[in-house]
């Protein structure tokens, strides 16, 4: 029965350093956004100059039709994400302007909870490594003469 341990100290291990690195590099200096320029010193142009305004007036409703698709398809990509998440056991939390997700969990051999964080992004590499370790790891156990 020790087969499991060996897993959640595998999974446990693998998030661990995973996490520390690329918390470690989130944690410094966040750019600063360009700023917008302030004053505007040409007029848009009118409908009636161009020749080409209906074509362009489609261009441009089209642009903002795909605009407005695309941040619709993200949002209702972010509630799936955070949907899941919460069903994992996960908690959002806000911190200093990125939202990550934290939830408590026990380190092996200790009944203290320890906090483990990270945005989603991080939190699935961490599941998907975590994964592909345990199969490497049964892939080589059962190579072994005798192995089960």
């Amino acid at each position: 029965m020790a087969y499991p341990f060996h897993m959640n100290y595998a999974k446990f291990l693998i998030v661990s350093l995973c996490i520390g690195p690329v918390s470690h590099a989130l944690a410094g200096d966040q750019p600063t956004p360009a700023s917008a320029p302030t004053s505007t010193s040409a007029a848009p142009p009118s409908p009636a100059a161009s020749p080409e305004s209906p074509q362009v007036a489609a261009e441009t409703q089209a642009k903002a039709d795909a605009e407005a698709k695309a941040k619709a398809d993200a949002e209702a990509k972010a509630k799936a994400v955070d949907k899941r998440l919460r069903a994992q056991g996960y908690k959002p939390i806000n911190h200093n302007g990125t939202l990550r997700y934290c939830r408590g969990e026990q380190a092996i051999g200790s009944r203290f909870e320890t906090q483990v964080c990270g945005t989603p992004e991080e939190l699935d590499f961490a599941q998907q490594n975590g994964k592909e370790t345990v199969q490497r790891i049964q892939q080589m156990n059962s190579s072994l003469p005798g192995g089960k």
